[in-house]
Order: structure tokens, then C-alpha cells, then sequence
């Protein structure tokens, strides 16, 4: 059968009908299927973040442009000279964030620490980032990685006056650099993370087909309806359709994850309608 014919045709009868005859497990058809489903939450987390990093809402500017404003007003003027980091400031100096996203306000979130004085090190950090003399160290749970000031600025020359001028041209340049190539952040990125989400949600879907399958046999057992492995996951992979949407639907408009039990169960309820309605008895022979 088509796949046009088996997607248009989930809520008739005679579709099951066709597709039990065929004893044909229809994996292709459940593999577009997740193909389309995730790609639909692909696109519409693209919207969503773009709605709340980089685009202007309530007069307020796009939260990606606010915080690299708000970067650059905080950062201290500073010299470069044979590769290491000099501030005017003899204490050190945090850049804080404020902003709200996807509906939470953070205020006066420490992030960024520069200090030229020594003062602060690898082992009393406070912030994510610490910018020192010689080297900037990005330091998570997980790992601690250090870039030498060489490294970052070896595009300058070796002797530069970073003033407020320099700081806020960057800034500028930052923000138009990332917004004129959006598309194709959006493309690399929405890329791979629909990829991977196909590769996941592909392997469950087989898991839970497979699963639908065993149980179809059970089903036609009870209601005197036999069938085939292949037809009942073929029969499953089709029925488990208007699920598969809906699913996809509270996932990403109400953000609701369904627990796979619940799928499992809702999978069953529609594989023992398609089993019932495909099951074609012969019919009774006339003796004249």
C-alpha cells in the first residue's frame, strides 16, 4: 500500500483490511512518521527560542542582544601588552546578568569574573568564567578548561588599549554577526539536535511496535481473531498514527512529556480496534 493511502485512510476500516492482508510489518511507514513527528518539534523549538533569545518583545531588546549589552557595560578598561591581561580595577570585577526567559526572571546572576590582581584562582572561583592575567579558565561540575590570553587575542596587536570605545564596537559586532547568520545557526544546530532526536525517538518507536506486535497476538487470540506477528505489527505501526500526533502535540505545545505507559496502553486500545475491524471470517459455504 501507499503511504499517502495508509496515513489518509487510519480511521477506515478498509485500510486495516488491506494492510493485514499484506502481512507486512510497515516499518518504513512508522519511520516516516517519527520522521515527520520530530521534525515538527524541531521546527517549532526554533520558533520558540528564537521568539525568546533573539527577538524584541514589549519594547524591551532581544534577551541575546540585552546580555551582550550588559556584558559590555560592566567590562573594565584593560591593556594588553606581550600577551597578558592588565585592568585599571585593583579589585576584581564581576559581570552580572538579569533578563527574563521562557517565563523566569534571573536577576544579578554572577557569571563572568575578571581579575588581573591575583586575588582570585582555579580553586576559589566563584564564577563560571575567570579572566586573569595570562590565561581564562571555564570551569563547570564536570571539567575545567584553561585558553591562554595568547590564544584569544592573537588576531590583536601585542600591545592593545582595550577602552570603552574598543568594548562596546565588539559588543555591536557580536550582536549583528550572530543575527546575520541566524538561518545557518539554525540550520547546523536544528540539524543535529533533530538528528539525534530522530536516531532516539526512531529506536523507541520500533521498541514500542515490536512491544504493540506481541500484544497483537494476545488480542487476536482473545477476540477468536488470529494473526500474524508481521500484520499486527504492520496493524500497530498504522493505528499507533493519531497517537504519534498527539503525542507530539503535548510535547511541544504544552511541554508534556507522555509517560510510555500510557502511550503502550493508548497503542493497544487502537491495535485491538484495527484487529477487530480488519478480521475478515470466511464466508459460510451454501450446500444446494
Amino acid at each position: 500500500m501507499k503511504l499517502w493511502s495508509l496515513f489518509t485512510g487510519i480511521f477506515k476500516a478498509e485500510t486495516y483490511r488491506l494492510a493485514r492482508a499484506e502481512n507486512n510489518y510497515f516499518i518504513g511507514y512508522a519511520m516516516l512518521i517519527v520522521l515527520l513527528c520530530t521534525f515538527a518539534v524541531a521546527a517549532y523549538y526554533t520558533v520558540f527560542i528564537h521568539r525568546e533569545i533573539f527577538t524584541a518583545r514589549d519594547g524591551k531588546p532581544a534577551l541575546f542582544d540585552d546580555i551582550v549589552t550588559q556584558i559590555a557595560a560592566q567590562v573594565p578598561n584593560m591593556a594588553l601588552e606581550n600577551n597578558q591581561l592588565m585592568s585599571s580595577e585593583p579589585t576584581p570585577t564581576y559581570i552580572k546578568l538579569s533578563g527574563d526567559v521562557f517565563g523566569e526572571n534571573f536577576q544579578d546572576i554572577p557569571i563572568i569574573t575578571i581579575d588581573t590582581s591575583g586575588q582570585t584562582t582555579h580553586e576559589n572561583m566563584t564564577t563560571p568564567i575567570l579572566v586573569g592575567t595570562k590565561d581564562v579558565i571555564f570551569k563547570t561540575d564536570r571539567k575545567t578548561e584553561i585558553k591562554s590570553i595568547s590564544e584569544i587575542t592573537e588576531s590583536l596587536p601585542s600591545t592593545t588599549v582595550i577602552n570603552r570605545a574598543m568594548i562596546d564596537d565588539l559588543a555591536r559586532a557580536t550582536i549583528e554577526g550572530v543575527h546575520g547568520n541566524l538561518t545557518s545557526i539554525y540550520l547546523v544546530f536544528g540539524g543535529i539536535g533533530w538528528f539525534f532526536m530522530f536516531i532516539y525517538m526512531a529506536v523507541l518507536r520500533i521498541i514500542m511496535l515490536l512491544a504493540l506486535g506481541a500484544a497483537g497476538l494476545a488480542i487476536g487470540s482473545i477476540i477468536k481473531s488470529p494473526i500474524s506477528y508481521a500484520s499486527a505489527v504492520g496493524l500497530a505501526a498504522i493505528s499507533y498514527t493519531p497517537i504519534a500526533i498527539l503525542d507530539t502535540m503535548l510535547f511541544a505545545g504544552l511541554h508534556y512529556p507522555t509517560s510510555k505507559i500510557v502511550l503502550f496502553g493508548a497503542g493497544c486500545v487502537a491495535l485491538f480496534a484495527a484487529i477487530k475491524c480488519s478480521n475478515t471470517p470466511d464466508q459460510p459455504q451454501l450446500i444446494g
